[in-house]
């Protein structure tokens, strides 16, 4: 699934596992192009450092939340993580339009992505997926479009397990 959506939106695309408040990168499906967007497979961030892990703590009790922001991140790699009062807009805003949105202002700069969970039969969120972006590339005129074929991919997968 994530190579498909690699290659109907051009771009990479990065499969995270939650792994209390983190997230593990455990699959990427890269783009052709020649300027990518590339994370180890194996990679560790905390949620609320990329897109994906914004979307999973966007599905999780308000209690959850608050555990997952107790532990504050300053920085990750030498980029700005948001602040906690701008994590909780964010979270609150992904809730309401069912994607996360990092327009090259978290983690790593000039990088956009647009991330969607991965939610289990019980409907919590245990993965996530997230569509990176050189910011060179980002247009936001397909934000919804993106945000449309991520939010399928997702639904594909939820399927797929809870059929299991």
């Amino acid at each position: 699934m994530i190579k498909r959506l690699a290659a109907e939106t051009g771009e990479t695309v990065h499969l995270a596992l939650r792994d209390g408040n983190e997230s593990v990168i455990i699959g990427r499906a890269d783009t052709t192009k020649d300027v990518r967007v590339i994370l180890e497979l194996g990679t560790r961030l905390p949620l609320q450092a990329t897109s994906a892990g914004v979307a999973m703590l966007a599905r999780l009790a308000p209690a959850d939340v608050a555990e997952v922001l107790k532990h504050e991140v300053d920085q990750v790699e030498g980029a700005t993580v948001p602040s906690t009062d701008q994590l909780r807009r964010e979270i609150e805003l992904t809730a309401v339009r069912g994607y996360a949105l990092n327009v090259s202002s978290w983690y790593r700069p000039h990088v956009c992505s647009i991330g969607v969970a991965v939610t289990d039969s019980m409907d919590k969120p245990i993965a996530g997926i997230a569509i990176s972006i050189p910011e060179m590339r980002y247009d936001s005129t397909n934000e919804a479009t993106l945000a449309e074929l991520a939010n399928a991919a997702a639904a594909e997968i939820n399927g797929l397990i809870r059929s299991a």
